[in-house]
């Protein structure tokens, strides 16, 4: 068969996903604690703060370091004063009025 792959490209092929794995063995435990605290801050957000639950707004503030409440208005969560404050109550941990 012209079309076979060679031995090398098996070989490259093999050190590829030999090298997936191994980044996978190393990354997993860190997104499984973000996995989790994901879930806990939800639960808790649900439970201390059920006007403002919502999973695709805990979700968004999961997926960067921070978050913007342009973000929130732009996913249409919630309008600029009412994404400000539901920000400020989970900086805060204070319930909102």
């Amino acid at each position: 068969m012209a079309n076979s792959p060679s031995v090398q490209e098996w070989q490259g092929a093999c050190c590829v996903l030999q090298a997936t794995e191994e980044l996978y063995l190393e990354k997993l435990p860190a997104v499984q604690k973000i996995s989790g605290f994901l879930g806990s801050t939800a639960e808790y957000v649900q439970e201390t703060e059920p006007k403002i639950y919502s999973k695709d707004w805990i979700d968004l503030t999961f997926w960067e370091p921070y978050c913007k409440i342009s973000w929130l208005v732009d996913a249409d969560i919630a309008r600029r004063q009412i994404a400000l404050g539901y920000l400020h109550t989970l900086k805060k941990g204070q319930p909102v009025a």
